[in-house]
């Protein structure tokens, strides 16, 4: 487990943060990783996946290699459920509280939710312009920033973020057509 962690953060910290961390980008390339278990029947895998493990595969250099994109998060149709979304997530709410913290102690004017609200909108299409993301917006509204919010010296930023699916099966498909036709 400690040699994924380790993939995983070495993704997190050297590429795109966005990616999964499986297949090219999953390999465990630690030279102490030796006799990792890697060969399941196709039952096997669809029970591990189905539990939130991420399974391993040798790949064509002998490698061991993540070849799955789950989390202990286990929801059907859930986004939260991949691994890729979750990195996201850390990495837009990491990025939206540095936004944040120059305005901590500032009257909480709609001036000042249009700029943060802007700020956030700028990066989020930057995100999907470098396709990060597939869809993103944060809105203000002041519905739920009312008195009671501000009294508590807080305010409600909503944020809709969509991502991309990661390609986690290739489905082959052939039409063999009468010979000589």
């Amino acid at each position: 487990a400690s040699f994924a962690c380790n993939t995983v953060q070495r993704l997190f910290n050297g590429g795109n943060k966005f990616d999964g961390a499986m297949n090219e980008t999953g390999v465990l390339s630690d030279p102490e990783v030796a006799n990792i278990y890697t060969e399941y029947s196709s039952e096997a895998k669809v029970i591990l996946q189905n539990l939130g493990y991420n399974y391993l595969v040798t790949n064509e250099r002998g490698k061991p290699t993540i070849f799955s994109n789950c989390t202990a998060y286990n929801v059907t149709g859930s986004s939260l459920a991949k691994a890729h979304v979750r990195i996201g997530l850390i990495e837009i709410e990491t990025y939206i509280e540095k936004l944040c913290f120059k305005y901590v102690g500032k009257k909480l004017t709609k001036v000042v939710q249009d700029e943060i609200e802007t700020k956030i909108n700028d990066y989020l299409k930057g995100l999907v312009q470098n396709g990060s993301i597939h869809a993103g917006v944060a809105t203000i509204l002041d519905v739920d920033n009312d008195a009671d919010a501000k009294a508590a010296g807080g305010f409600v930023i909503d944020m809709a973020l969509s991502f991309d699916p990661l390609a986690e099966k290739i489905i082959n498909r052939y039409s063999v057509n009468p010979m000589g036709s």
